[in-house]
C-alpha cells in the first residue's frame, strides 16, 4: 500500500471511529505483544576466586589464532601491579597476560587479564596451562590439539553413525523412531557406548543431555558427533538489490513426504507462506526454494541483507554448543579442519549440522532481514538467534523446545500469511501487521503452544515491530535518497551471560560507532523482564529462565544484544 493510500485509509477509519465512538488510539493498542525482544556468550570471572578460562578446549594444529585465556585480578592485585603470566605444565612461562586492550584482551582496564597463545605443536597432544598471579596459581586448563581432518576420518564417522544405529535398532518402531518408554534406555546405551569409545581412544570425551535426548561425543579425529534419539512427530528426530527476496529451506522435506501420514500433506506450508508474502508486495520475490540435500552450509553462507528466510527442518540442543541446526547431508571434507574442531560444524547421527559459531564465522551483513528457524530447540537460550542479530538481522523467530511437526510447519505458514496481510477496520485497510502481531494472530489460530508436554512455542528475538511494508519502503528510501548509516557499529564484550538468582554479571560496550559515546546508549531487558534486571551493564538474576538484554542508541540507529540465562 502506498503512503497516500494508507493515509487516506487511516483518515477514513478515523472518521468512522468518530461517528461510532471507537477510539483510534485504543484500536491501534490492540496490536499486542509489541515489547521488543533480542539476544547475544561469555563467562563470569570472580577476582576473589582466581580462575583461568579458555575460549575453547580444542584447537586445530593448523589453526592460526591460538587459544584465548582470561583471568580476573582483585583491585589490590591491580594496584600493586602483581605479575601475572601463563605457564605450561613444565612451569615455563609462555606468555604475559594483559589488560590494555591488546594481545587478546577485550576491554582495557576492566580487571580481566588476557592473552592469546599458540604453541609450536607438530602432532596431536593435550597440553595443560595455568596462570600465576604473584604467588597464587590457578587450576590448570587442558587444551586438546588435533591434526587436520582427513577423508578417512569422515569414512570412520560413517561407521560410528552406523554402530549407534545398530545399537538401538531393537528399540525402534516400524518408522525408525524410538517410543517414549524406550527413550531413556536408548540414551543409557548410547552413553555406555560413548564411554567405551573414550576408554578405547576413539573419543576424547562425551556428555549426555537427557532433556534433548542426545549424547555429545568429541571424537579423536576432532569432529564433534551427536547421537540423537529419533522421536516420532517432532522436528528434531530422524529423518543485493533494492528488493527483498524470500528463501525457503527444507533440508528433510523428502523424509516427510515419503511418510503416509498427516504430516506429509503439510510440507507445502513453508512455500505457501513465502508465496503469500510475494503475492502481496511488488518488491518482494520468492526466488529460492531449496529442499533436501541442496540445503547445505553454503546455503547459510548466502544469507545476507534484504532477505526473508523460512527454514523448516530438524534441530537439537547442547548447553555448550547451544542450538544446533541440521542438514540432510553427510559430513564431508569440503570445510576446514578448524570448522569441525572449533565446532562450527558438527555431525548429528548421519547428518551435518551448524552451530552459532558457523554464523559468526561465515554469515555476512543481514540488515533488513528476517529468519524463521522452524526447528526443535532453535531458540531455547537465544545464543544462535543472537549470532544472527549480531549480523544486523532484524528478526529471528525460533522455537523454545522440541516442537510437534504439524504445529511447527503450520506456524511458519500462518505467521507468513498474517505478516503479509493488512489489518482492517470495518473492511478498510489500516496497516500491515508487525512481526509480534502476526505471531500473536497465528497463535490465536493454532494455539499458544504445540499441545505437547513441553509446550513448545515460537519466540521472537529482535525487532518485534518489524513490518514487511516498512522493510520494503525503508529499503527503497535508502536507494532513492542515498541515505547511509553512520560508520561503525556497537560491539559488546559478551553475547551470552549466565547468572544465578540474586547474583550479578557484567556486560560492557567494547566498541562504539563513530561519533558515539557511552551516554548515547541505554540498557534494557526486552524479552521476559521478570527473569533479570539491568543497570548500566550490570545484569542481576531475578528468577530462573532465559531473557535478552538490549543496548540501544538514543537515536535508534544502533543496537546490540546479549542472551541472559538465570539459574537457581
Amino acid at each position: 500500500m502506498k503512503k497516500k493510500e494508507l493515509l487516506a485509509s487511516v483518515l477514513a477509519a478515523a472518521s468512522l471511529m468518530c461517528t461510532t465512538g471507537c477510539d483510534l488510539k485504543e484500536f491501534f493498542a490492540k496490536d499486542s505483544g509489541e515489547s521488543e525482544q533480542q539476544t547475544d556468550y561469555g563467562h563470569e570471572l570472580d577476582p576473589e576466586i582466581h580462575q583461568l578460562v579458555a575460549d575453547s578446549e580444542y584447537q586445530a594444529i593448523s589453526g592460526e589464532n591460538g587459544i584465548g585465556f582470561e583471568t580476573a585480578l582483585t583491585a589490590d592485585e591491580i594496584a600493586s601491579k602483581t605479575e601475572v603470566g601463563l605457564y605450561d605444565s613444565d612451569n615455563n612461562k609462555v606468555s604475559d597476560l594483559y589488560d590494555d586492550g591488546t594481545n587478546g584482551d577485550r576491554i582495557a582496564g576492566d580487571g580481566i587479564y588476557a592473552c592469546r597463545y599458540k604453541p609450536e605443536v607438530n602432532s596431536e597432544t593435550e597440553l595443560a596451562y595455568k596462570v600465576k598471579i604473584g604467588d597464587t596459581e590457578t587450576d590448570s586448563v587442558n587444551i586438546r590439539y588435533f591434526d587436520d581432518i582427513t577423508e578417512k576420518d569422515f569414512d570412520d564417522l560413517s561407521e560410528v553413525s552406523g554402530s549407534f544405529e545398530s545399537l538401538i535398532a531393537e528399540y525402534e518402531d516400524g518408522n525408525g523412531n524410538v517410543p517414549a518408554e524406550n527413550q531413556q534406555t536408548v540414551l543409557d546405551l548410547a552413553a555406555e557406548k560413548a564411554a567405551e569409545m573414550v576408554k578405547s581412544g576413539e573419543a576424547v570425551n562425551y556428555r549426555i543431555n537427557r532433556d534433548s535426548n542426545n549424547v555429545v561425543i568429541k571424537l579423536s579425529s576432532g569432529i564433534t558427533y551427536i547421537y540423537e534419539t529419533p522421536i516420532e512427530g517432532v522436528d528434531g528426530g530422524k529423518s543485493a538489490n533494492i528488493d527483498l527476496s524470500i528463501t525457503t529451506c527444507q533440508p528433510f522435506k523428502y523424509s516427510y513426504e515419503a511418510e503416509k501420514s498427516e504430516r506429509s500433506g503439510y510440507m507445502k506450508c513453508a512455500d505457501e507462506g513465502a508465496q503469500a508474502i510475494a503475492d502481496e508486495f511488488d518488491n518482494i520475490t520468492f526466488d529460492r526454494n531449496i529442499d533436501n540435500q541442496s540445503v547445505s552450509p553454503e546455503t547459510v553462507r548466502t544469507f545476507g541483507a534484504n532477505q526473508i528466510i523460512l527454514w523448516h527442518g530438524h534441530g537439537t540442543y547442547d548447553s555448550d554448543l547451544h542450538s544446533v541446526i541440521k542438514f540432510d547431508m553427510s559430513p564431508s571434507g569440503i570445510y576446514k579442519t578448524t570448522d569441525y574442531v572449533s565446532e562450527a560444524l558438527i555431525a548429528v547421527n548421519s547428518n551435518l549440522a551448524y552451530t552459532y559459531k558457523f554464523v559468526d564465522a561465515y554469515v555476512g551483513d543481514m540488515s533488513n532481514s528476517l529468519i524463521y528457524l522452524g526447528c526443535c530447540k532453535s531458540g531455547i537460550d537465544g545464543v544462535l538467534a543472537s549470532s544472527y542479530l549480531k549480523k544486523n538481522c532484524n528478526v529471528v523467530i525460533a522455537n523454545t523446545e522440541s516442537i510437534v511437526t504439524v504445529y511447527n510447519i503450520s506456524m511458519i505458514k500462518s505467521f507468513s500469511e498474517y505478516l503479509s496481510e493488512e489489518r482492517k477496520f470495518l473492511f478498510i485497510p489500516i496497516e500491515y501487521r508487525t512481526a509480534s502481531a502476526a505471531l500473536s494472530e497465528a497463535k490465536g489460530d493454532l494455539g499458544k503452544d504445540d499441545g505437547s508436554d513441553r509446550h513448545a512455542t515460537p519466540k521472537i528475538f529482535g525487532n518485534t515491530k518489524y513490518r514487511l511494508s516498512d522493510a520494503v519502503e525503508d529499503n527503497l528510501k535508502d536507494k532513492d535518497t542515498g541515505f547511509t548509516e553512520p560508520e561503525g557499529s556497537i560491539v559488546l564484550d559478551k553475547a551470552y551471560v549466565s547468572v544465578k538468582v540474586g547474583g550479578t554479571a557484567s556486560v560492557s560496550i567494547s566498541k562504539y560507532p563513530s561519533g558515539y559515546s557511552a551516554s548515547d546508549f541505554t540498557w534494557a531487558i526486552i524479552d521476559d523482564t521478570s527473569v533479570a534486571t539491568v543497570s548500566g551493564g550490570t545484569v542481576k538474576g531475578v528468577k530462573a529462565g532465559n531473557t535478552v538484554l538490549e543496548v540501544k542508541s538514543s537515536d535508534g540507529k544502533f543496537s546490540q544484544y546479549c542472551a541472559v540465562t538465570v539459574t537457581e
